[in-house]
């Protein structure tokens, strides 16, 4: 018996292409030309971020996921918390967007923008590089390395702007949140929003600082807890909301 199937076209014609049961990636089908098995392992299952404020479960594999990226890295599990900045993709044709996540983001989350965690868990076992690594593993393990995403030359760099106020990493990622929903920060930076990627500048003083970091650290606890938060009262009838 051959350790391979004949051709591309041979598989092809062998597999059901049927979208509701499996989506044939160019990976999958090379997976199969091998005579490589795979089994199915509910550790793999984990809840993802499909748009805005709606979330999905996912079956998250390096073999049945064809791009998987530097997720494994930002989101390993949903054991090991973490949150992320999503924004819009560059050259995107539309109104730049922040959202924060704590669940991995599909690529067209924020129109195939990028994300910004908090942490970088960096996995330590020596067979990192297996293409069937399994990420999904206790908080206790010893194979993941839980990091700082900020590095020590960022956050010094606004350290000494506000030498009278005591700045910590996550003060920083909260302050970069609530900047990009300043509507003062998106005017004055509208056309290289759309081209680039966010540039944060230094506020003019550490009163600014802090109340810039406050804001983005409840929004976010808004945005993240969209579903259990106290709604807006608001009263709608047939002309509008009023």
């Amino acid at each position: 018996q051959s350790n391979y199937l004949a051709s591309d076209e041979s598989i092809d014609d062998f597999i059901d292409t049927d979208s509701s049961k499996i989506s044939w990636t160019r990976g999958l089908k090379k997976e199969l030309g091998k005579i490589r098995h795979h089994s199915f392992d509910e550790n793999f299952i984990s809840q993802g971020s499909y748009r805005p404020f709606f979330k999905q479960w996912t079956y998250f594999n390096r073999t049945f996921n064809e791009y998987v990226f530097q997720v494994p890295k930002i989101f390993p599990s949903d054991d090991l918390k973490n949150i992320a900045i999503c924004v819009t993709g560059i050259g995107a044709g539309c109104e730049f967007t922040a959202l924060v996540v704590e669940k991995s983001p599909c690529q067209d989350f924020l129109s195939k923008g990028q994300s910004f965690s908090l942490y970088i868990f960096d996995d330590m076992s020596t067979d990192s590089q297996s293409e069937n690594t399994n990420f999904f593993t206790e908080d206790d393990s010893p194979r993941i390395q839980r990091r700082d995403a900020i590095t020590d030359a960022g956050l010094a760099h606004f350290q000494e702007a506000y030498i009278e106020i005591t700045i910590t990493k996550e003060d920083l990622f909260y302050y970069v949140y609530g900047l990009l929903h300043s509507s003062d920060y998106r005017e004055r930076n509208a056309d290289n929003l759309g081209k680039e990627l966010p540039r944060i500048p230094r506020v003019k003083s550490a009163v600014e600082f802090r109340a810039f970091s406050k804001a983005g650290r409840n929004l976010a606890q808004w945005h993240l807890n969209y579903e259990t938060v106290q709604p807006y009262p608001l009263t709608i009838d047939a002309k509008g909301v009023l």
